[in-house]
């Protein structure tokens, strides 16, 4: 939803059952060792580039 949507990562954190923005962030340091904030902005930009190319 990060990468899809134009929902900020409050809303996303929200709408998958964090408390917070920060439990997420918390996550996203842990598992893809990434901030929220930079995977999305590391993959809207791929799909941007790609839909480009189209």
């Amino acid at each position: 939803m990060i990468d899809r949507s134009a929902m900020g990562l409050k809303e996303v954190a929200g709408g998958y059952g964090f408390q917070t923005p920060l439990a997420m962030r918390r996550t996203f340091l842990r598992v893809p060792a990434i901030t929220a904030g930079e995977y999305a902005s590391r993959f809207k930009r791929s799909q941007s580039q790609t839909e480009m190319h189209r």
